[in-house]
């Protein structure tokens, strides 16, 4: 069982601002690191600090690869150790802890407010999951767009050189009713796009909304059922939270 959130959810809220810090600060030898591997592919004669050619080249990439291997490590819910991936994460989607803690105000005990940053999280979550559904939107949409240009394309005598493949082997009233087929096919994808952005932004997000809030719940104790730890041969300390190697204590 998790210990009571009551007693540890703005330590990790704390602990989770100190790793996106260092997230964002090891991106700044990761972007110039690639500035130097691209600027070696334009000028094989550049040096930075008297190094230069295939040392500069081995230590760029070293610095690309010990990022990885940074973020990797750094990266993760400061409670259970799951992996977050995308960088914008308001909770952990393994176990339900919140990284986020409103400010302290004077009409509002811990209790309430560890409510009210567990609703902003679920919300923010929710957020970026409807943000994706929206360029899902768009991309079946331009989907569609394309096979309506291509149906026009088809319909056209000169869409079709007269030595192309698709005459030569369908003739030419087949392949252009084979190209506009094919057009076709691309619209009906795009709707099919369509029909599954809409799904996701409507019911797929109240789902998604149910399922994160249930995760908060059971982390809670609320009466949903208990999550177990994302990696339960080695369950986090009852008393504290994952340790940190970078911070001093």
């Amino acid at each position: 069982m998790y210990p009571d959130p009551e007693e540890n959810w703005r330590q990790i809220a704390e602990e989770f601002k100190r790793r996106r810090a260092r997230e964002l600060v090891a991106t700044v030898p990761l972007i110039a690191s690639i500035l130097v591997v691209v600027q070696l592919l334009h000028d094989s004669t550049f040096e930075l600090g008297g190094l230069g050619g295939l040392p500069l080249l081995a230590t760029a990439l070293a610095v690309t690869a010990g990022y990885f291997v940074h973020h990797l490590a750094n990266w993760r819910c400061p409670y259970c150790r799951h992996y977050l991936g995308k960088l914008g994460v308001s909770m952990c989607t393994s176990c339900g802890a919140v990284f986020t803690a409103p400010k302290d105000q004077p009409l509002m005990d811990d209790a309430a407010a560890r409510r009210e940053s567990e609703r902003r999280a679920v919300q923010a979550e929710v957020g970026q999951y409807r943000n994706k559904t929206g360029l899902a939107l768009l991309k079946g949409l331009m989907v569609v767009v394309v096979g309506g240009v291509m149906i026009l394309l088809a319909r056209s005598p000169d869409a079709l050189q007269p030595d192309s493949v698709l005459i030569r082997r369908f003739g030419e009233g087949g392949a252009h009713l084979a190209l506009q087929l094919f057009a076709g096919f691309v619209v009906l994808v795009g709707f099919a796009v369509i029909g599954y952005a809409l799904w996701r932004h409507g019911t797929g997000a109240r789902r998604y909304a149910a399922q994160l809030q249930g995760l908060v719940d059971a982390r809670a104790g609320n009466g949903a059922p208990p999550v177990e730890p994302a990696n339960p041969g080695n369950p986090p300390n009852p008393a504290m939270i994952a340790p940190d190697p970078w911070h001093r204590r």
